[in-house]
């Protein structure tokens, strides 16, 4: 029987991560973008059904948080910019109209795209 080495053990470990990372932010996208996550009524109110919020923010305790109400409110007046940070594929499928699309892996790159003065809400 072949014994695992430190390098297959590290690198199961290592993918266990990334597998975990994916999983939390597939909940993220799902609890905000399926049916009962923020949802625009016509009078520009966005509301969300709170189903497994704080799930998503005891898993990132060091990032401040907004709710979709305040964050519609900033964006429709002009005192926010609306960072949409997935693919250009995911972006395609939907989104919110007026966002800045800057992929997460494009952003160190294209940073000064973006006025540092503004309030910038990202998703």
């Amino acid at each position: 029987m072949p014994r695992k080495t430190k390098r297959s053990a590290s690198g199961s470990i290592a993918l266990m991560a990334v597998g975990g990372l994916l999983i939390i932010g597939a909940i993220a996208w799902f609890l905000f973008m399926l049916p009962g996550g923020p949802t625009q009524s016509a009078g520009g109110q966005v509301s969300n059904s709170g189903q497994g919020a704080s799930v998503i923010e005891d898993s990132f305790p060091n990032v401040e948080r907004i709710s979709p109400q305040d964050a519609w409110a900033a964006f429709d007046q002009g005192n926010a910019v609306i960072l949409d940070v997935r693919t250009p594929e995911e972006y395609a499928q939907g989104h919110i109209a007026g966002a800045v699309l800057i992929p997460l892996l494009e952003l160190p790159d294209r940073i000064d795209e973006l006025d540092p003065n503004s309030w910038i809400i990202t998703y």
